[in-house]
């Protein structure tokens, strides 16, 4: 699927089978009208949800951070254990990237506080980093 500067994606996961660790991946661009469906499995402990900005790996080397400018997360909602909410319905951190390869390291991304409703935020990708 492929994905361009300023698109709005809607996405989610869901667990499909708890005992054979199947989770369903839904993605769809609102802004180009195309989609993406998969089912992965994968073993969760089911206590945490995150909601991430990060390098990516290409061939076992992790990249350079790519100037993205801001990604804003909106409506974002979990279900861990009986409790279904918003960022805020649970104890959260919010993680900066930062660079390893200056000494000191080096903040590539900076990370807002929550929206007024407890379910967003915004990363925004530093320059000087």
């Amino acid at each position: 699927m492929a994905v361009s500067p300023g698109d709005q994606i809607l996405a989610s996961i869901q667990l499909v089978n708890g005992t054979s660790n199947q989770w369903t991946m839904n993605m769809n661009d609102t802004t180009s009208d195309t989609s993406f469906q998969g089912t992965f499995n994968y073993s969760s402990s089911q206590l945490s949800a995150e909601w991430i900005v990060e390098r990516p790996t290409v061939n076992g080397s992790l990249r350079a951070l790519a100037d993205f400018g801001n990604v804003t997360f909106t409506s974002c909602y979990a279900s861990v254990g009986s409790i279904t909410g918003v960022i805020n319905s649970f104890p959260w951190n919010a993680v900066a990237i930062y660079s390893s390869a200056t000494s000191p390291p080096t903040q590539l991304t900076d990370v807002s506080e929550l929206t007024s409703d407890g379910g967003g935020f915004t990363v925004t990708y530093l320059p000087s980093g």
